[in-house]
């Protein structure tokens, strides 16, 4: 069975991040390579290399060529100084999905919960996230945007969305029928 890289095989894909302890101990055999592998049930799934100690909040997006985008935070803990986001890029066709990298971070701050949206009208990929002081609490958070106008390999840098104290994203942007966006948000108040 071989992994086609197409949309509907992206669909049953299951992205695996782990802590990077787990990693040690992964004691079935799996490899933590990046490499798209056939499961037994017809899914396909890959085993990330994380770049930090803590992995979480993943996002991922299918781009019109077939090719998918996935971000997720990754730093010492959720929370800590220096959390970025990063993001790596798995090509139409291909069965390795790179290392990730960085794309946004801020010492003394956390970035967190990535969601990411292609606008279909712009060409524009864009990554919203949440960025609080490190240690301060998600009562203090803001939402942060970056873009990509080249299908995720290159970034714009950061910029303050919203700075409503306390606000947090985590779900998908939904396209209303109208072509507006609905962003759902919470917020994190004491």
């Amino acid at each position: 069975q071989q992994f086609d890289g197409g949309r509907m095989a992206a669909v049953h894909i299951v992205v695996h991040l782990f802590l990077a302890f787990v990693r040690l101990w992964a004691a079935d055999g799996q490899q933590f390579d990046g490499v798209v592998r056939p499961v037994e049930d017809g899914s396909y799934e890959a085993y990330m290399i994380p770049p930090n100690v803590s992995n979480h909040a993943s996002f991922l997006e299918i781009l019109p060529s077939g090719d998918l985008v996935l971000a997720w935070f990754s730093g010492a803990g959720e929370g800590t100084s220096n959390c970025s986001i990063v993001v790596t890029k798995l090509l139409e066709g291909s069965e390795l999905w790179p290392e990730a990298i960085p794309v946004s971070w801020r010492v003394g701050f956390s970035n967190q919960n990535p969601v990411l949206l292609r606008d279909s009208k712009t060409g524009l990929l864009y990554l919203f996230h949440s960025q609080q002081p490190a240690s301060g609490g998600e009562e203090l958070a803001h939402i942060w945007m970056l873009h990509s106008t080249d299908e995720g390999v290159t970034w714009s840098t950061p910029t303050l969305l919203f700075d409503a104290n306390g606000i947090f994203d985590r779900n998908r942007i939904i396209l209303s029928l109208t072509g507006s966006w609905v962003y759902p948000l919470y917020y994190s108040c004491k």
